[in-house]
């Protein structure tokens, strides 16, 4: 997790962080923050552990 996350997370004693393109909060970075967020979450299901790409 770092300053400018948008969205934060804790999963397994580790906190997680995605932040927005370029730091721009409109519909479309919003929209792609939460499918990056998702596709986290998915991968952390399958493998049990936090991945930030």
């Amino acid at each position: 997790m770092k300053s400018g996350d948008y969205f934060i997370g804790f999963y397994k004693d580790t906190y997680f962080g995605v932040g927005l393109y370029n730091h721009i909060k409109n519909e479309k970075t919003i929209q792609d923050g939460y499918s990056r967020l998702f596709a986290l979450l998915e991968r952390a299901k399958h493998t049990g552990k936090i991945i930030v790409q």
